[in-house]
């Protein structure tokens, strides 16, 4: 078959398919429409095999108009016809070993041709349906996945183990890869949950909906590894969410590495497609495949119901085994007595802890009625385009209004209409900046994935807290700030918090806790990383930093500029090398990151209590609030949330120190004075007098900048300085003032380290 005929097909199956997703069942004319697209495919190929199962998708038309086999049926078994056509044309494989819901249809071509021939009882219930195979004993290899030992290796449907993406529809395999990203990431926060309640029926729904959904794009696609896979654990959940059984612990494990292995799926398949290579499937895949097919067998053979709360107090390390023992041999005697009852009169377990058990047996909460918002995707290219033209325009209707009030128009029609120009203007800013604001949730779900893998990796108790996850925050801030956040999560697991039982002999809980915040503060956006575990400690600090060269007196340092010590390159107090952290990378790029951002990073500790540090942000990258001031001659903009105050020193708040460094004073604090001219190089030509202090604020250290006069305030428009003008010293960018020209926007950050080489020349 010549390529165009190969192409014609394809295009043919594809036409027919997006027209059986758009099919109403019981739409008689939409089925004779279906029965010509399926004539027409009938009567143009050469293919045996696809024209033998197109005359079996004909006769299953057929059979649904007439009402002699449900019209749903028929459209599902039509769709898995469609999915082997496809293969056939594109691979020349066999019809046959495709999976749907019913099991493995050997030959869709006898399957389709014999469907109108069925008697079909339409009020069959379950029950009635033959009992299945019994299942076959299931073991854990040393890779702690659970294999069926009774069945040879891959015994499920197999896949090819190489696909070219050229034959595929790429902008669907695009779409695809895109909703299986935020498929998978909505499956972790749903796992998480089921974990606290693992009869939650509401929440097994949620994830049979993200494995159906993702099966059947894939299958669509041909991707049938990915199909598979999909297929296998939406039967587990769709046994779980019909009572069969409860899911357990190491079933609970085994769908988390599930999404793990999807994840990393996907990710090959975006490589793929965008390098413009064969998608190569995981090796994994087999033995992940069998693992979830056994572990169904196994629970379809345990089957059972809620676990009893008894058996809930001993896995969360509530109460002993051998408690437990003695309590049950306390109920024969009192058979009116409940567990939890028994336990709370011998005060071993809290009434909280015996509620918390009762949620996890499964209790699920009413269904919260939710309000779904249209909305349409939109490539993320598009949307910085429109950003950035909105900053054009805000800069250009400054100049324009700027000019107009330079010629006092303000009374004018002309003057009105400028003012009207301004208020639209800045609410289309606000708009355009709102397109690009993103939930930090998606963001918090990764991290308390994190937290649970951590502990396990561990051997720790940890909760995970997350407050704020609501908060709004620019979508390039987020992609910039998830690296920084993993670091810092996993030194509060690994080495914040301490091991249950050093926690116990201090007098804590066994169970330490991990709290991740957000909330805006200003214009700013606020995260907070806390961990009530040992604190940081400073002699541990001192000493590290002395010897790796980092200090060489710490008796002129506050205990803010020690802790910050912790965010030099390779700084490291852990006593012991982890595959979790403790080589002394890491927190530095936090710091380098978060600065990039132009954001700031506090540390509040107490030993023996934990650490909370408190990462500040910027609202967006795009706009930025401003103080304009002049500087020897130079305008330049400080960013606001930086600036402490400002005021107008007197003589007496003025003095010197050793003779050189020029001091003031500030609400009975001595703070370090520079001039900002001078900082930059520029000649100063403002007189202690007649100057203004702006106090800035790093990390926790003040220092009093000497600018001549303040413009005032206002949001900037943040341009790069481009390759042509390089990297220019304390400076993080430019911004096009309404006069046309262009002012230089200060780094606080590194414009305060510059302060002191200035101080020693």
């Amino acid at each position: 078959m010549s390529s165009d005929e190969t192409r014609k097909e394809l295009d043919k199956v594809e036409e027919i398919s997006a027209a059986l997703v758009l099919l109403d069942p019981k739409d008689n004319q939409a089925l004779a429409g279906l029965h010509t697209h399926f004539q027409e495919l009938h009567d143009g190929t050469e293919d045996a095999t696809v024209r033998e199962v197109a005359a079996g998708c004909i006769k299953t038309v057929e059979g649904a108009i007439f009402v002699e086999i449900p019209p749903e049926k028929a459209v599902e078994t039509l769709a898995l016809a469609l999915t082997t056509m496809r293969r056939t044309i594109m691979y020349g494989e066999a019809a046959g070993n495709t999976a749907g819901d019913d099991g493995v249809i050997a030959d869709i071509a006898d399957d389709t041709a014999g469907m109108a021939g069925m008697d079909f009882d339409m009020d069959a219930k379950e029950e009635d349906l033959p009992p299945p195979p019994p299942p076959k004993p299931l073991v854990q290899d040393e890779e702690g996945f659970y294999v069926d030992v009774g069945a040879p290796k891959a015994a499920h449907k197999a896949f090819r183990k190489q696909i070219d993406l050229s034959t595929l529809d790429t902008a669907l395999l695009g779409e695809f890869i895109a909703e299986s990203e935020e498929h998978l990431a909505n499956a972790d926060d749903a796992l998480l949950r089921l974990e606290a309640a693992p009869a939650d029926v509401d929440i097994i729904n949620e994830l049979f909906r993200v494995f159906h959904t993702i099966k059947g794009v894939a299958g669509f696609l041909a991707l049938d590894a990915i199909q598979t896979l999909t297929h296998s654990t939406e039967s587990m959940m769709d046994k779980a969410r019909e009572k069969v059984f409860v899911l357990t612990s190491p079933a609970m494990d085994l769908i988390f590495t599930t999404v793990d292995v999807l994840k990393k799926e996907i990710s090959s398949l975006k490589t793929a497609l965008e390098s413009g290579t064969h998608y190569v499937v995981q090796e994994i895949m087999d033995q992940i495949i069998s693992s979830v097919d056994a572990m169904l067998d196994n629970l379809l053979n345990k089957g059972g119901t809620a676990p009893k709360i008894g058996e809930i107090l001993v896995d969360t390390g509530k109460v002993s085994p051998e408690e437990m023992t003695s309590v049950l041999s306390e109920q024969e005697r009192r058979p009116d007595a409940k567990v939890g009852e028994i336990l709370v009169d011998r005060g071993v377990v809290t009434p909280e802890d015996v509620t918390s058990a009762l949620a996890t047996q499964g209790a699920a909460g009413k269904p919260v009625a939710t309000v779904v918002k249209e909305s349409v995707k939109v490539d993320t290219e598009k949307l910085d385009k429109l950003v950035d033209m909105i900053g054009e325009l805000v800069i250009t209707e400054a100049m324009v209004t700027d000019e107009l009030e330079g010629r006092e128009f303000q009374s004018s029609r002309l003057g009105a209409n400028a003012r009207q120009l301004r208020k639209i203007t800045r609410q289309l800013q606000e708009i355009g900046l709102s397109m690009r604001m993103m939930s930090l949730k998606a963001t918090f779900n990764k991290m308390a994935r994190l937290v649970r893998d951590l502990a396990r990796k561990a051997g720790k108790e940890i909760e995970f807290v997350s407050i704020g996850e609501d908060t709004e925050l620019d979508k390039s801030v987020i992609e910039h700030i998830s690296d920084p956040l993993v670091h810092m999560i996993r030194n509060s697991a690994d080495h914040g918090l301490e091991m249950p039982d050093d926690r116990a002999a201090a007098g804590k809980s066994r169970v330490g806790t991990v709290t991740l915040k957000a909330y805006q503060k200003g214009g700013s956006i606020c995260i907070e990383i806390q961990d009530d575990g040992r604190g940081l400690n400073r002699d541990a600090i001192i000493k590290k930093a002395t010897e790796k060269g980092v200090i060489t007196d710490a008796s002129q340092l506050s205990d803010n500029e020690i802790n910050h010590l912790i965010f030099a390159p390779g700084f490291s107090t852990a006593a012991q090398v982890t595959d979790i952290s403790g080589r002394g990378v890491g927190m530095d790029v936090v710091k380098r990151n978060v600065e990039a951002l132009r954001g700031r990073i506090e540390i509040h500790t107490k030993l023996g209590f934990g650490t909370t540090f408190i990462i500040h942000l910027p609202l967006t990258l795009a706009i930025m609030d401003g103080m304009v001031v002049i500087a020897g001659e130079e305008r330049y903009i400080l960013p606001t949330f930086s600036v402490v105050e400002n005021f107008k020193p007197t003589n007496d708040d003025l003095t010197d120190v050793m003779g050189s460094q020029k001091m003031v004073m500030c609400h009975g604090q001595l703070l370090p004075l520079y001039s900002l001219a001078e900082v930059m190089g520029k000649k100063n030509t403002a007189s202690l007098e007649d100057g203004i202090v702006m106090v800035v604020e790093e990390a926790g250290k003040r220092t009093g900048l000497l600018v001549d006069k303040i413009i005032g305030q206002q949001q900037t428009v943040i341009k790069k300085l481009g390759e042509g003008v390089g990297k220019i010293a304390g400076v993080s960018g430019g911004a096009i003032m309404p006069d046309g020209q262009v002012s230089l926007i200060i780094d606080i950050a590194e414009t305060v380290k510059m302060t002191s080489m200035v101080a020693r020349q």
